[in-house]
């Protein structure tokens, strides 16, 4: 921008806040304004982004009171000031603590000074603000608020009964035998019930096993492998029941 000297112009600045921004959280930007011909010569301003929480839309309605500074109370620019609310459930009057139970935000001005999320759970939420000279200038009688966010509250998560599930398992195996080849394999639950395997085309021996014949618990499966010239081989797995 080209100004001559005593000219001026208004600018327009966007300020994006960051994606995760918190809520009421207030970020300072300053904008600084330096001459191209005259070195040293530039001016500043500050500026404050808010981001507001959002309100639930629904519950319980709540009543917010400012504690201080009290109404037609003098606050002096370059001191330091206390600004300070309570929130009650207006139906019960019980005072809302926190934290974790929403913000409230104080505005003086229609500017949003900060917010306290009553972390210490004292029922007050309260805000040190130390008046800038540099940067307030609004003087005499100004509009104080409080506002509070309001919280969406969970409700207790229902418990889980436990269920279950019972049906027929397949049995598979693969054996090889290098020199004589497989003649046969079978199975065999608790070290009975011997059950002969059947050759599937895909090269796995398989047999049926229905789990709702067994008892809740750990049980054993015996896969006994013979090869062409009666050599065997046995091999044991465990797995567990519960029916009940």
């Amino acid at each position: 921008m080209f100004l001559a000297a005593g000219q001026e112009s208004t600018v327009t600045l966007t300020v994006r806040a960051p994606a995760n921004l918190l809520p009421s959280l207030l970020s300072e930007v300053t904008v600084t304004a330096s001459s191209g011909g005259a070195p040293g010569v530039s001016a500043s301003a500050r500026a404050k982004t808010y981001t507001p929480p959002p309100p639930p839309v629904t519950g319980v309605a709540t009543t917010t009171a400012i504690l201080t500074p009290a109404a037609n109370a003098s606050v002096t620019i370059g001191q330091a000031t206390l600004l300070s609310a309570r929130v009650r459930n207006a139906s019960t009057n019980a005072v809302v603590t926190g934290p974790l139970r929403g913000v409230v935000t104080f505005f003086v001005a229609g500017v949003a000074i900060g917010a306290d999320d009553d972390a210490d759970g004292d029922g007050v939420f309260s805000l040190p603000w130390s008046i800038a000279t540099d940067t307030w200038t609004a003087t005499g009688a100004q509009d104080s608020r409080a506002v509070y966010s309001g919280v969406t509250l969970q409700p207790n998560a229902q418990n889980l009964l436990g269920s279950t599930a019972a049906g027929v398992v397949t049995l598979t195996a693969r054996v090889t035998d290098a020199l004589s080849g497989i003649k046969n394999v079978a199975f065999a639950r608790d070290g009975s019930g011997i059950r002969a395997g059947t050759l599937q085309s895909n090269g796995n021996w398989t047999a049926e096993l229905d789990t709702r014949e067994l008892l809740d618990g750990t049980h054993t499966v015996d896969v006994w492998m013979t090869d062409a010239v009666d050599n065997f081989v046995i091999q044991s797995f465990s797995f567990t029941v519960k029916n009940h």
